[in-house]
């Protein structure tokens, strides 16, 4: 039986989109709320970021059933939907701090001053730490530290869904109770 995988790229696309279209939904949701600050929402993102990913390795292998889904396919599934997420992301990003919460990067400028001021540094190394910090605390910047945020967590969440996806095709799942019945 020689049958023709669904090629990844454009499958990952279209989870891709999903995915970022749920981290997006989910960033809005959390600004609106007044919570977007809290760090343990950092692990619940990631925790979805995981679950979404699964889902769209998972999908792979049942679109693909009769055909055994190798890890190493789980995770480029996985991996290349993250990073068409990260591209909505990115541009997500940008057009967030850019245009509706500048007040948000300014908050951010202020937070990232007052800790290089608490480090109580000489004056002219506080003035290059401040004056630097200004030079990347841009939409722009954040944007593209954010995109490599996005690659590595997208990485990371390919990892684990693809342990779990891979797991057993519907296929072996129809010849193992065949072979039970049998006995």
């Amino acid at each position: 039986m020689d049958q023709q995988q669904t090629p990844v790229l454009k499958f990952a696309i279209n989870w891709g989109v999903i995915l970022g279209m749920v981290m997006i939904a989910m960033s809005l949701l959390f600004y609106f709320l007044g919570i977007h600050d809290n760090k343990r929402l950092g692990l619940l993102s990631f925790g979805v970021y995981v679950v979404v990913m699964y889902f769209a390795q998972k999908s792979y292998r049942d679109q693909n059933a009769g055909i055994q889904i190798s890890y190493g396919r789980a995770l480029w599934v996985g991996f290349a939907s993250g990073l068409f997420a990260t591209i909505l992301i990115l541009f997500y990003n940008f057009i967030f701090f850019e245009f509706m919460a500048p007040d948000l990067m300014t908050k951010m400028i202020e937070e990232a001053q007052l800790k290089v001021i608490e480090m109580d540094l000489p004056g002219d190394v506080e003035a290059k730490a401040l004056e630097n910090q200004l030079k990347f605390m841009t939409p722009g910047w954040i944007a593209i530290f954010g995109a490599f945020g996005s690659i590595f967590q997208s990485f990371i969440a390919a990892l684990l869904g693809a342990i779990i996806a891979k797991g057993i095709t519907p296929a072996e799942t129809d010849l193992s109770t065949d072979i039970d019945n049998e006995s």
